[in-house]
C-alpha cells in the first residue's frame, strides 16, 4: 500500500510522519504547503522531481503513485 511505498522511498527525506527534515525535504503533513495543493501537483513533483528531489517516474507505476498520494492525503487529514 501507500504507507509501505512512503516508508521505502520518502521518509528518509520527508520524515516517517511526514514532518519534514531540515535540509532534506519539506513537511508533507497536516497544515503543510502541500496539503493545500492539488493531487496533480504531488503527482508531477513525484514523477518529475523538484529541486533536490529526484524523479520517481521509473520507480513507481501509476497505481503505486495513486496509492502513495492517497496515503499522503490520509495523513494530512489526521
Amino acid at each position: 500500500g501507500g504507507a509501505e511505498i512512503y516508508s521505502m522511498l520518502c521518509d528518509n527525506c520527508h520524515g516517517p510522519d511526514l514532518e519534514g527534515r531540515v535540509g532534506l525535504g519539506p513537511s508533507l503533513g497536516p497544515g503543510s504547503n502541500s496539503s493545500g495543493l492539488p493531487d496533480s501537483f504531488l503527482e508531477t513533483t513525484i514523477e518529475h522531481g523538484r529541486g533536490r528531489m529526484p524523479s520517481f517516474s521509473t520507480v513507481l507505476s501509476d497505481e503505486q503513485m495513486a496509492r502513495l498520494i492517497e496515503h499522503i492525503r490520509q495523513v494530512q487529514q489526521q
